[in-house]
């Protein structure tokens, strides 16, 4: 293929100008390649604004941060506990439906010094209206209920009576109340459903009915709810669980504690902050959280899991070019009740900060943006919001897909409005080829060309009127060319008969010797020119024969044996030689039309030919072609001539003999007859540089 594309096929070009629209969409994918950095960066832009505006309202709200508990934890060992805000009143009833949308944030504690024991517990507590809900998720294989039993004196100087009977399960839970006095509970299984929960009050275990709990076994445990009168808010909580496998012990084998000397700090966040923060609006993949000075979570709200696309043929297009995130979501904060990063750190310290974090070997990444809250001078907190960066692809994938839909209807459009407009313009430009191949018929002879319908009345129409006015012309001319040699033949052969036989009578009439040569060259003059309207006369006929010709199948090596011994007879002084196949050669052709050719051929042969060397005629026959090959000893063709001896009127001879005239019109003749059979014919040098050899070549099929 040219590359240049000025020498394309019309076809080409058309496939090419298809191919640049195609280029559109791909060039719009790279260019949403490219965006989707832009997007990210407006993407942390929009996070810190919002991230703003939340702040500047929370800081005309600042009593919300006055009204929560958050006690300083600078000095403190154990762990902070935290009052997560209920969505509504707890019943108490051992299963955990109203705490289902905090179950990621139950803690689990183990037994103490043994991190390989099975047993486990699981603490929350949650506060709605000023009421403290406490609930536990134990795992114990062996559960052991409280019974009423005899203890010694030694037990019963630790708390009086059953006080100190610890040969059950046992949850003590002790805490710091609203009047900073220290106080202690005891939940002992009596029996599943409503227990009662046991204080010391004056040396003496005694039941104290402003608290509720309930019982309940499961699988592999039990569950425990415990409400608190109402009012009732601990700063400091420690809960501890006694644990027996066997009954009659008279110590606990296990304790799980959630910390192992100190109690726990509780921290209080505000119930109107949660509220606030639960009615922000907040994108799919996106999550707000309200912070205080330590990074303690005081609200959240909100899933950085990124939204669920409809899947679509498109989906999966968009989804192959933007390579969409493939690994599983990691959400290290999505448990965690205390934040530390850089970004938080930032707002803190040093104003409204904004940062990508990207998971070590994963393509997740998520955007941070924090602003700190300030009222009255004094910082009370930030709020930070993330954002999985997935998002950004969602919105670019969704933008392709609505980008392929019009594209591609666009698309598609343009490529069948230009197919169907191709296919014509080139229909149309293939029928004028044809008919413009058409004007010469296999011998050479014009056409009357057939004027196409014109539709369109654009320049192919005007080329097609152009080609046929042309058509005609040369058609008028070339009649005009072909009738005249008959036509002079005809008008000239009366007149040069008079003057022939005019000199002939003057021959016999004139003695003199001068004028008697005079009249001799006059009369050889005029034979010559009966020679020429002869030979002009043969060739007229040889077209005129092909139209009315008929084929016969004949053997080649007969026909060439009457046709050299023909010659043999009348040239006698040429040596002829004949090499034929041993099996017939059988072929449809026209006897006479052949017998025409290869006249003129070895008439060719015979006067080009050395007197001492033969002609040679040869007919070889193989699988796929048959040749008749005429050979002769004489002077060689220049290479430059080799196919131009076969055109009209074109002779290379040297004038040998001024009586023979040469119009260059025999091999002419040969060269019409072998089309007219469906062969080719070539002249080339012998290889040994002796002669000249002509061929005749018959492909079969």
């Amino acid at each position: 293929m040219n590359i240049n594309p000025l020498r394309w096929q019309l076809k080409t070009k058309f496939i090419s100008i298809l191919l640049v629209v195609l280029l559109i969409p791909i060039a719009s994918v790279v260019l949403l390649k490219e965006v989707e950095k832009t997007l990210v960066d407006n993407l942390k832009q929009n996070l810190l604004l919002t991230s703003k505006l939340y702040s500047l309202q929370l800081e005309s709200n600042s009593n919300w941060f006055y009204d929560s508990r958050l006690p300083d934890t600078e000095s403190a060992i154990a762990d902070e506990l935290f009052v997560f805000p209920l969505q509504q009143e707890i019943v108490l009833d051992g299963f955990f439906d109203e705490w289902e949308f905090l179950e990621h944030f139950r803690a689990n504690l183990k037994v103490l010094d043994r991190s390989a024991d099975p047993d486990t517990m699981g603490f929350l507590m949650g506060a709605v209206k000023e009421n403290l809900y406490l609930s536990f998720q134990i795992t114990d294989e062996h559960i052991i209920y409280w019974q009423p039993v005899q203890t010694s004196s030694q037990e019963s100087s630790r708390g009086g009576g059953n006080a100190t009977n610890y040969r059950s399960e046992l949850i003590v839970v002790s805490f710091i109340d609203n009047n900073n006095i220290p106080q202690r509970i005891f939940i002992k299984p009596i029996a599943p459903g409503k227990i009662p929960v046991e204080k010391i009050s004056q040396g003496e275990l005694k039941v104290d009915w402003r608290y509720s709990a309930y019982w309940v076994e499961t699988a592999d445990g039990f569950n425990v709810e415990v409400k608190f009168p109402n009012g009732l808010m601990p700063t400091y909580l420690q809960v501890r669980y006694f644990d027996v496998d066997k009954p009659q012990q008279t110590i606990h084998e296990k304790v799980i504690a959630s910390s192992l000397l100190d109690l726990n700090p509780v921290v209080w966040p505000s119930a109107s902050l949660d509220k606030y923060v639960k009615t922000l609006t907040v994108n799919p993949g996106q999550r707000v959280w309200v912070l205080d000075t330590k990074g303690r979570v005081m609200a959240r709200h909100g899933d950085l899991r990124p939204p669920i696309q409809e899947r679509t043929f498109l989906s999966a297009i968009a989804d192959w070019i933007f390579a969409p995130q493939i690994s599983p979501l990691v959400d290290h904060r999505s448990s965690k009740l205390r934040l530390s990063s850089p970004v938080i750190q930032d707002a803190l310290t040093l104003g409204p900060s904004s940062a990508i974090e990207s998971e070590l070997k994963s393509d997740f990444s998520v955007a941070l943006a924090a602003s700190p809250i300030i009222a009255d001078g004094q910082v009370l907190g930030a709020v930070m919001i993330e954002e999985n960066v997935a998002r950004v692809q969602f919105v670019q994938r969704k933008t392709l897909s609505q980008m392929l839909y019009v594209m591609g209807a666009i698309i598609f459009g343009v490529i069948g409005l230009l197919g169907w407009y191709v296919s014509k313009l080139v229909g149309r430009i293939s029928k004028l080829r044809k008919q413009v191949t058409t004007l010469v018929d296999e011998q050479g002879r014009m056409r009357i060309p057939a004027e196409l319908d014109v539709y369109e009345g654009d320049e192919i129409d005007e080329l097609n009127k152009a080609f046929v006015r042309m058509g005609n012309k040369l058609y008028d001319y070339h009649d005009y060319l072909e009738k005249l040699a008959s036509r002079l033949s005809h008008e000239l052969r009366t007149p040069i008969a008079v003057v022939r036989s005019s000199l002939d009578n003057l021959l016999l009439t004139h003695r003199e010797e001068a004028d008697t040569e005079t009249i001799k060259r006059a009369l050889v003059g005029t034979e010559r020119l009966g020679e020429i309207i002869t030979r002009m006369r043969q060739a007229s006929g040889v077209k005129e024969a092909m139209q009315s010709a008929n084929f016969e199948e004949i053997d080649l090596t007969d026909f060439l044996t009457h046709m050299v011994a023909g010659f043999q007879q009348t040239f006698k002084s040429t040596e002829f030689k004949l090499k034929h196949p041993d099996k017939p050669v059988v072929r449809s052709v026209s006897p006479d039309l052949l017998a025409e050719m290869m006249d003129k051929l070895l008439s060719n042969a015979i006067d080009f030919s050395q007197s001492q060397h033969p002609v040679i005629v040869e007919l070889v026959h193989d699988r796929d072609s048959t040749f008749l090959n005429i050979s002769n000893t004489g002077p060689l063709i220049e290479k430059k001539n080799l196919r131009k001896i076969f055109q009209s009127l074109v002779s290379i001879r040297d004038k040998r003999n001024e009586s023979t005239p040469n119009l260059g019109l025999g091999l002419y003749v040969v060269r019409l007859i072998a089309e007219f059979h469906g062969a080719k014919v070539k002249a080339a040098n012998r290889e040994d540089a002796t002669g000249v050899v002509f061929s005749v070549i018959w492909r079969n099929k």
